[in-house]
C-alpha cells in the first residue's frame, strides 16, 4: 500500500490483516456529545446519556449547528441546569431541549445583535 502525505510517498507493507483497526471520522454529533459529557462531569453530574438523548442532540444539531448549540449549552449549564446538578432530573437532552427557547433568549441578552 502506498500512502501520500504532503508530497511524500510512504510504502507500507501490511504483515497481518487480523489486527487492522478501522479509522472512523468523528462527526458533529459525537463531538457535541463528548463536549456535553465533559460539561456534565465538570459539574459533578453523571452523564446518563441514552438513545433518546442522542436522537434529540442530532435534531438540535440539524437545527442550530455545532457552534451555536455549544454556545447555547454554555448558557444552559450556567443558568438552567440546576435540576441536573441537584439530581432532581436525569434526562439531559430532554431538559436542554425544553429550556432551549429560554436559553436562546438568555444568549441573545448576553450577546447583543450587530447594529448593522
Amino acid at each position: 500500500m502506498i500512502i501520500v502525505d504532503k508530497g511524500r510517498r510512504i510504502n507500507v507493507t501490511v504483515l497481518s490483516t487480523e489486527i487492522a483497526v478501522e479509522a472512523q471520522q468523528r462527526g458533529d454529533l459525537h463531538i457535541f456529545m463528548d463536549w456535553w459529557k465533559a460539561q456534565a462531569k465538570s459539574r459533578g453530574v453523571p452523564p446518563q446519556i441514552d438513545g433518546a438523548d442522542w436522537r434529540l442532540a442530532r435534531l438540535m444539531l440539524q437545527e442550530h449547528g455545532l457552534d451555536r448549540l455549544k454556545r447555547l449549552g454554555v448558557v444552559f449549564w450556567s443558568q438552567h441546569a440546576d435540576p441536573l446538578v441537584k439530581g432532581e432530573y436525569t434526562r439531559h437532552m430532554i431538559l436542554f431541549r425544553s429550556r432551549l427557547a429560554q436559553t436562546e433568549k438568555d444568549l441573545a441578552q448576553r450577546i447583543p445583535a450587530d447594529p448593522e
